[in-house]
């Protein structure tokens, strides 16, 4: 029986994708194990990149906004419990 190998290739959807920073040294290091990168659009897209960060920045306000309500109804609750005992 022959044994299976790891992949020969990753595929991403763009390059920047697999890492923000430092993709190239990943992609010099995958020749030396036999195996290559291969990038749909290797150009990316700045539509992408804007796209990108909005979403991060979207999650980060909607964790933070979260926290606060959740503090706040924490204090609402503390003032009530005090207010009737």
């Amino acid at each position: 029986m022959k044994r299976q190998g790891l992949p020969r290739a990753a595929a991403v959807a763009y390059r920047d994708r697999l890492s923000r920073w430092g993709a190239e040294h990943l992609e010099a290091a995958l020749p030396a194990s036999g195996r290559r990168l291969v990038a749909v659009d290797p150009c990316g897209s700045a539509d992408a990149l804007v796209r990108d960060i909005t979403e991060v920045l979207t999650s980060i306000c909607a964790c933070v906004y979260e926290r606060r309500a959740a503090n706040t109804r924490a204090a609402r609750a503390v003032a009530a419990g005090e207010a009737a005992g």
